[in-house]
């Protein structure tokens, strides 16, 4: 039987085991997880915690946690992600999972497609490009964009962009927390700890756009992102080498913005 101690962490009344950190599966930059970020300030999250015994921590990042639980009026099995108000740019009630027949992008090239041949990729790619300069436009970093949070309807290819919880609202200068997986990172956060919003969205698009032409992530360690070698393991079109080179530039301050990618002779 779970209880709530103060301040929202959940402990087992016969024992609690403090988690081990989880392996970000990168290289030698894998980073310890932090325990989830407080709700103090939600009264309602209590109320809501009547209705469940948790039964474990699943798993934690860097602004949530995932709780094992049981609903008491049904014995339901269900799985509680515990974020906290503050890492949310705005609250909005939406299922947390995929509406049917969409899938992760992830699990759509590497477990189905593998590599996709470039006018299928640039169908895709244009949507996603799309929805993040949008999400900019309106002040919104979604800090965490990779082919896990984007959703693909398989028949269509229609494109939705989810997973807003490390979203912040957008602001000039750098940022100092990184909020997403390691694998998306641009090198200056391993170099400087430190990466601006709009060339650190644009990097991540590199990395989706590699991803998308040749089924596999450009980069294998963080060592490797900050060397920045990028290999071409198929011949692909002159023009969308060179959107993938200039989103992959070392230097943010040489990477395209959204406007110029949506320009992009790849793109038009």
């Amino acid at each position: 039987m779970a209880r709530i101690e103060p301040g929202g962490n959940f402990r087992n009344k016969e024992s609690y085991e403090e988690p081990a950190a989880q392996e970000t599966g990168y290289g030698e930059c894998s980073t310890s997880c932090q325990m989830p970020l407080q709700p103090y300030e939600v009264p309602d999250w209590i109320v809501f915690m009547d209705d469940y015994e948790v039964e474990s921590l699943l798993i934690t990042g860097s602004f949530g946690g995932v709780y094992a639980a049981r609903r008491l009026i049904d014995d339901l099995q269900v799985s509680l992600k515990v974020i906290s108000k503050d890492s949310v740019a705005e609250w909005v009630q939406m299922s947390s999972s995929a509406p049917s027949p969409f899938i992760e992008l992830h699990d759509f090239v590497f477990k189905y497609e593998k590599d996709l041949e470039e006018p299928h990729a640039w169908r895709i790619f244009q949507q996603i490009v799309e929805a993040l300069h949008h999400c900019l436009s309106r002040g919104v970093f979604h800090r965490d964009v990779k082919m896990n949070n984007i959703l693909i309807q398989i028949h269509t290819c229609q494109i939705k962009l989810m997973n807003f919880e490390g979203a912040s609202q957008l602001r000039e200068g750098e940022y100092t927390t990184f909020r997403g997986a390691l694998k998306y990172a641009p090198p200056e956060w391993f170099t400087k700890k430190r990466y601006e919003a709009a060339p650190a969205t644009v990097w991540a698009l590199g990395v989706v756009l590699y991803a998308l032409v040749f089924g596999v992530f450009p980069f294998e360690t963080c060592k490797d992102t900050v060397k920045g070698n990028i290999a071409f393991p198929k011949n692909i079109t002159r023009e969308c080498r060179k959107l993938i080179l200039h989103c992959l530039s070392k230097c943010p301050r040489e990477r395209p913005s959204l406007e110029d990618i949506l320009r992009h002779a790849w793109m038009i």
